[in-house]
């Protein structure tokens, strides 16, 4: 009995949020064949490791490349690191936002009560849903950035440090998540799903504003990896 509430339940759950939810995977799809786009673009280049770090004195002829190499890394590269750096937490902000206030604002909320037998039990079969959810969209996303990024910084092993911070890695799930969790309490509070949306958006935009100071001062104190001096 619990199992058959608990598929009704589901399929409720993506009835009623299948349109964000699609749209963040649509987003995130955009952005994975972008990265992916760069990668098998950057590899067309004959740049060796010698190449990168060496740029500046080195006259062999198969290192003429490397000034076009960075450029489109810098160039192409950098515009998709910044969307992954901002899309996470949009995207969490999206979804979470829309975990309660949809059901309050549409007045279907008595429905999906009344389906499941208590309401923690409801709050964590949609919260877990809808976390699944993104967390296979962000997964997406994360695969192809690091391949993007392996292809743009051979010399660095994929280990880019400071250099598009929060644009690669398992931050792409954590600042995902953490926003999800944010847009959730959000439209819990304010119980209507416009202002939770606009509310969640501003509160992980200004997290964004602020963890991008905070990167801009390691990058200063770290530098630059090899190859990427001026």
């Amino acid at each position: 009995m619990r199992l058959a509430a608990a598929g009704t339940l589901i399929r409720l759950i993506w009835k009623v949020h299948r349109a964000e939810l699609l749209s963040a995977l649509i987003a995130a799809m955009l952005v994975a064949a972008a990265a992916a786009y760069v990668a098998w673009s950057l590899n067309k280049y004959d740049v060796t490791e010698g190449c990168l770090q060496g740029r500046a004195v080195t006259t062999e002829l198969s290192c003429e490349s490397t000034d076009a190499f960075l450029e489109e890394s810098l160039s192409l590269g950098g515009r998709v690191a910044l969307v992954m750096g901002v899309l996470p937490s949009l995207l969490g902000a999206l979804v979470g936002s829309q975990l309660v206030a949809r059901e309050i604002d549409e007045q279907t909320a008595q429905l999906s009560w009344n389906l499941a037998p208590s309401l923690n039990h409801w709050l964590w079969i949609k919260a877990s849903s809808l976390g699944l959810g993104l967390g296979f969209v962000l997964v997406v996303s994360l695969v192809a950035m690091a391949a993007m990024e392996w292809t743009r910084f051979p010399t660095s092993r994929g280990g880019m440090g400071f250099v598009d911070y929060g644009a690669h890695g398992p931050l792409i799930l954590i600042r995902g998540l953490a926003a999800f969790a944010i847009g959730s309490l959000v439209g819990a509070i304010a119980g209507r799903t416009l202002p939770a949306i606009t509310i969640s958006t501003g509160i992980v935009l200004l997290g964004l504003f602020l963890l991008s100071l905070g990167a801009c001062v390691g990058i200063s104190q770290q530098g630059h990896p090899a190859g990427w001096e001026n």
